[in-house]
């Protein structure tokens, strides 16, 4: 036997389950989604076991708060019998633009990237700013940084990156070049 129900209420939120029953099987499935503004929910959850092993179950659990592309917060989480996974996103741009993003798959295993970008416009030049981070639980790549810092003026033009990468390695390098722009006018420096 089965039974299917479903919910909608137009522009806010829609709920659906069905329940079915076999002589060896019972299966059980729920499915929600919510919107309220900018802010959305949404569930998922199927038991295919749901009369013998309660750990016959997945669930996919989503949130959301979007407010067009320059402001968004997200997050998944799915649950299976022996994990969990998660995703989570956060991204904003106001006078800079940062990113966030988490993925863990079990315990201690979480991959986490964060960036940033500005442009300072200012009026004797202009100056754009630039980060990367990444960290990881691999011991090969635990972790890595890169920073840019790039200026313009009436003088000169002068670009910074500095990248490190596991606890003790680094390289940076700086160009500056000075106007007028010629060949004898650039300064580079690799440490």
């Amino acid at each position: 036997s089965s039974v299917m129900l479903m919910n909608v209420i137009s522009g806010k939120s829609i709920q659906l389950s069905a329940n079915i029953v076999y002589p060896d099987r019972h299966i059980i499935t729920n499915i929600e989604g919510t919107m309220n503004g900018n802010i959305y929910n949404a569930m998922a959850e199927m038991r295919w076991d749901a009369d013998r092993n309660e750990d016959s179950r997945i669930s996919v659990n989503g949130r959301g708060q979007i407010s067009g592309l320059n402001n968004i917060n997200a997050s998944i989480t799915v649950q299976c019998p022996r994990r969990t996974i998660a995703f989570n996103v956060r991204h904003s741009l106001s006078n800079k633009m940062t990113t966030h993003i988490d993925f863990q798959w079990e315990q201690g295993k979480l991959v986490v990237i964060d960036t940033a970008l500005g442009d300072y416009s200012k009026p004797e030049g202009r100056e754009i700013i630039g980060s990367l981070k990444v960290a990881t639980p691999f011991n090969d790549f635990k972790s890595m940084e890169a920073k840019v810092n790039h200026q313009i003026n009436n003088v000169m033009c002068k670009s910074q990156i500095d990248v490190s990468w596991n606890p003790n390695k680094m390289i940076s390098t700086t160009v500056t070049l000075k106007k007028p722009f010629a060949i004898y006018n650039i300064d580079a420096e690799v440490i």
